[in-house]
């Protein structure tokens, strides 16, 4: 069942999430104080600066992905999920809170069995149930939920890439792929340049960074899709809107918010 191997992984120094290689050590002993990036403007800029400022802002909106749980408190909403290379089409349903207390609330519609799952998060316990029947249940107490320390993408001498991923503090279960994308933040790779910021926009009411790029060819093949589109919330660091293609230009994979509200 797929919400009982997320409780699972979420138990293990090694996840897997959204077709990438490897994340490790992701589950840290020690926390540390987190420092967000200043916000960068790129308005009335000298034109030698421009590409150093444009890698600034790279850095931070990756920063806003990889952490954005430090960039809100409460979080609700609607998303639709149609991802075609693993026959998904769901729609998720959500409220997090983060502050006064921690807890999640998801509610998962299985478009495809018309099945209905629900994920709880309160008082450092995840429940699953499929429709009212408890199937799953998992303490939360010992697994850290502070920022990671050190690099967060790292590439063996092999050449193999390790990712390494930051626990949901509200455990949000279906929903945190998009709550906290760091899975996305890792697509975008500076080292071969792949992706662009190509500017904003207003999405549901909500001033957006959009970019696109170019998958690497292990995920190209993975998803069915040679290039992406993000929509991404420039206060939180959000995932509103994902679009992939293949090479045909036809759309493979797509998940977007219908409705959001973020705090």
């Amino acid at each position: 069942m797929r919400y009982k191997k997320f409780s699972l992984l979420v138990l293990s120094s090694l996840l897997v999430f959204g077709g990438t290689i490897y994340a490790a050590d992701s589950i840290n002993k020690k926390e540390r104080e987190v420092e967000p990036l200043p916000l960068i403007e790129l308005d009335n800029v000298p034109v030698g600066a421009k590409e150093q400022l444009n890698f600034a802002s790279n850095i931070n909106i990756k920063e806003k992905m990889l952490n954005s749980v430090d960039y809100f408190t409460n979080a609700s909403g609607i998303y639709s999920v149609v991802i075609d290379h693993i026959q998904v089409n769901e729609t998720i349903e959500f409220e997090v809170e983060q502050s006064p207390v921690k807890k999640s609330k998801v509610t998962t519609i299985n478009h495809n069995t018309e099945e209905v799952s629900h994920h709880k998060f309160e008082e450092e316990k995840i429940q699953i149930f499929d429709e009212n029947y408890l199937v799953d249940e998992v303490n939360t107490d010992q697994i850290s939920i502070g920022k990671p320390i050190g690099e967060r993408h790292l590439t063996t001498s092999s050449g193999e890439n390790i990712y390494v991923y930051r626990n949901d503090p509200a455990f949000s279960g279906p929903a945190q792929d998009y709550l906290l994308p760091q899975a996305y933040a890792f697509w975008l790779n500076d080292d071969i340049n792949n992706y662009e910021i190509i500017g904003t926009e207003k999405y549901l009411e909500r001033e957006v960074t959009i970019i696109k790029g170019i998958h690497e060819p292990d995920m190209a093949e993975k998803h069915n899709a040679i290039n992406f589109e993000l929509w991404v919330d420039n206060n939180s660091g959000i995932l509103l809107k994902l679009i992939e293609k293949n090479e045909n230009g036809e759309v493979t994979n797509l998940i977007q918010a219908e409705e959001i509200f973020i705090q």
